[in-house]
């Protein structure tokens, strides 16, 4: 119930009103002003649900934030708050990620709209993505686990996750058998040959990589490329080169260029955006730590600034829709508000950041996270009828 005016109060008083919660009004909920923006039909069409709309447009998300910022309660009480966002955080965008010192790790899959921004927005982008997926979701466990994350905690890994993490170590970085078709990649329908002179560009880009310190214990040759994009998605749309390559000893690995464009994040950024190289090496170092996997880089190809990364059998990414993932969805997202948490501890300060969360009221948390879902279910019906 809203607080009642001194005037309603002074009219209880003399007019003798002795019950007067009838009288008092609801809670306003928070109605988001919308913005002009263009959407691309193809990625509403490939969207099944308000979810996946979600996921595509991720900069409509932070485009929506300076337009009604001063309604929404996370922003008055921590917007000050700057620090390294993932800056696509959903419940599917986080994995099991293979180090390089041979051990596995649960943390973020994507680091293309990362950079500096509010980290509140970071957290609350979850949340909303969340209760979108799972419209029932009690959020104030998520932020329990957020909070924990944060002051660098202790907690349980949820055994589905463990089991991730396991499969992941033992799947190990061999190229999936499925992507091969002998020596090759297996042609696919979203598959396009790469033009001579492309590839030798992409090979002499490579060659030079590397014979750089990182990799100069590695004799590594190209074997096979394609370009290819996804449908749906953040990235629907960008170009991506799958590239085979042999290793010394004989063993194949499969690296993945995939373009850079300006992170989703650039809206709300609370300093200038560092150049691709080392945005993405920031954010490397933020998400995975030292002991990341050396076969990230950025490279430029054909004109086109382009993240380097290794599509190893091992990094699995969370599906809540399969292997019975769903039955335990609470106990994962939690996980990856735990994971957000720790990850938003190295940029932020800490002690200032979790006393101004301490300031909001369940039902604050709440009115934001609905006010983004409700925009999000409305834009999404709109568009695809």
């Amino acid at each position: 119930m809203r607080k009642l005016t001194v005037q309603y109060l002074l009219f209880a008083i003399l007019f003798g009103i002795t019950s007067i919660s009838v009288f008092a009004t609801e809670e306003i909920e928070t109605t988001l002003t919308d913005i002009n923006y263009q959407f691309d039909k193809t990625k509403v069409n490939a969207s099944e649900d308000s979810f996946h709309f979600l996921r595509s447009f991720v900069d409509y998300y932070y485009k929506l934030i300076p337009v009604n910022a001063d309604s929404l309660n996370v922003g008055r009480a921590a917007s000050h708050f700057s620090g390294w966002c993932v800056g696509d955080a959903h419940p599917e965008n986080f994995g099991a990620l293979l180090q390089d010192n041979s051990t596995v790790i649960f943390g973020m899959n994507d680091m293309d709209d990362s950079g500096p921004c509010p980290v509140v927005y970071d957290f609350l982008r979850l949340l909303v993505s969340t209760r979108l997926y799972q419209p029932k979701f009690n959020i104030l466990a998520a932020i329990d686990f957020y909070e924990h994350g944060m002051n660098l905690e202790s907690v349980k890994v949820p055994s589905n996750i463990q089991s991730l993490l396991n499969a992941g170590l033992k799947a190990g970085p061999i190229v999936n058998p499925k992507d091969l078709e002998g020596n090759i990649f297996k042609r696919k329908k979203e598959s396009v040959e790469v033009a001579s002179e492309v590839r030798f560009l992409i090979e002499k880009d490579l060659k030079e990589l590397f014979s750089s310190d990182k990799f100069i214990s590695e004799n590594i040759r190209v074997i096979d490329i394609l370009a290819t994009s996804k449908i749906g998605g953040g990235s629907a749309g960008l170009l991506r080169y799958e590239v085979l390559c042999s290793l010394e000893n004989g063993e194949k690995i499969h690296l993945e260029l995939k373009e850079l464009t300006t992170p989703a994040i650039e809206s709300i950024a609370t300093t200038a955006i560092p150049d691709q190289k080392s945005r993405m090496l920031k954010s490397l170092l933020v998400e995975q730590g030292e002991k990341a996997s050396h076969y990230y880089s950025v490279l430029g190809v054909n004109g086109k600034t382009m993240l380097l990364r290794p599509k190893f059998m091992g990094n699995l990414g969370i599906v809540l829709d399969e292997n019975l993932v769903s039955e335990n969805s609470a106990d994962i997202i939690n996980y990856e508000a735990y994971t957000l948490g720790r990850i938003h501890s190295q940029t932020t300060d800490v002690s200032e950041y979790r006393k101004a969360l301490s300031q909001l009221k369940p039902n604050e948390w709440e009115n934001d996270v609905t006010a983004f879902t409700k925009q999000f279910n409305k834009k999404y019906s709109q568009l695809k009828n």
